[in-house]
């Protein structure tokens, strides 16, 4: 995944699969923690 300058168009980061793999399930923890209700 590549991670594009919307002005130049320039590479800001690139993230390997697995590290995209890992900030997704980061994300998803802190989803659940924040929106973590009884219904």
């Amino acid at each position: 995944v590549r991670v594009l300058s919307r002005e130049s168009g320039e590479v800001i980061r690139e993230i390997p699969p697995e590290e995209m793999l890992n900030l997704a399930a980061k994300m998803e923890e802190m989803t659940g923690a924040l929106f973590n209700k009884n219904v």
